[in-house]
């Protein structure tokens, strides 16, 4: 893999994969439709919309397909094939191999199986940390979280951040130190300049499994993230906020305190989510409302305007 190229027969390798063609070289992997500074690289298509793009890409010298689409773009360029069900789930998980083997920076170090955790980074002594974690520059872990493994987080993200609870006495606004804890498990994503906020009095803020987390997230205390949920830039979850499995929340989008979202949610951009959700609900407006509902609403407005 050195000098950022790579063979048919050493991918062939890595995917346990045949290919149809000959044994060409690659330098890098990009999409059909966007020009590439390499004169090889590596593409996939799942549908005949990239057909035109493929056709007139010449850098594409390697290509992943279904089987039904192998005969079409066959008629347009002969190039080497890689047949699989799903072309782009393999694209990216060739990519992230690649990853792991720095045919990035150049040359073959292996597989990584230890941490890379910037010297800036700081991970307090009681916390723990899994396999093949990434923690990026500035980064700060605190006491009692736990990591679990193939977890990245980005640069100046604070996990087990000291939560927000505050009482009045005597009309003076006094903040309530926590003691809980923060737990990330496996294959979860958390991007730069979140905050992840840890429990109060007991137990976990709990973000499972394949969820993934953009950048400047707000995470309150005592929240539960589900698994593979995606949580997009500018969010933010106020305390005891639970979010069920495979939810999308949309950018610069807040969901209320306690509130409960159900099992394939899907809140719109700039929502502000007050009630909790159907399963399955699409979720827009400010205060969200059911997506048909907000339609309607937006169809009226726009007459009475007219």
């Amino acid at each position: 893999m050195n000098h950022r190229k790579i063979s048919c027969i050493n991918i062939s390798k890595l995917l346990k994969l045949d290919f149809y063609g000959p044994n060409v070289f690659v330098e890098g992997l990009n999409f059909c439709d966007r020009k590439s500074n390499y004169e090889s690289i590596l593409s996939f298509a799942n549908s005949l919309k990239f057909l035109r793009s493929y056709e007139d890409n010449t850098s594409v010298k390697i290509l992943f397909l279904t089987e039904s689409l192998l005969h079409k773009y066959k008629e347009k360029r002969d190039v080497t094939f890689f047949v699989t069900p799903d072309p782009e789930e393999l694209f990216y998980k060739l990519h992230n191999l690649l990853l792991d083997n720095d045919f990035y920076r150049g040359y073959d170090r292996g597989y990584i199986l230890t941490n890379q955790i910037h010297p800036s980074a700081v991970i307090d002594p009681t916390a723990k940390v899994g396999r093949n974690v990434i923690i990026g520059a500035n980064s700060v872990i605190c006491s009692g979280s736990e990591i679990s493994d193939n977890v990245i987080i980005g640069c100046n993200t604070v996990i087990g951040a000291e939560g927000f609870q505050i009482v009045f006495y005597n009309g003076i606004p006094q903040a309530i130190r926590h003691v809980g804890r923060v737990y990330i498990e496996n294959n979860v994503f958390i991007g730069d300049s979140c905050s992840i906020h840890k429990s109060l009095f007991e137990g976990f803020t709990l973000i499972k499994e394949n969820t993934k987390i953009n950048s400047q997230v707000h995470v309150g205390h005592n929240c539960i993230i589900g698994k593979n949920t995606v949580i997009t830039a500018n969010c933010v979850l106020m305390g005891s906020v639970e979010v069920g499995n495979n939810v999308w929340i949309a950018p610069s989008s807040t969901i209320s305190n306690k509130v409960k979202l159900s099992d394939d949610t899907f809140v719109g951009s700039s929502s502000l989510v007050t009630k909790n959700s159907r399963q399955g609900q699409k979720l827009m407006g400010s205060p969200a409302l059911d997506f048909k509902k907000y339609a309607k609403l937006i169809i009226q407005q726009k007459k009475h305007n007219e």
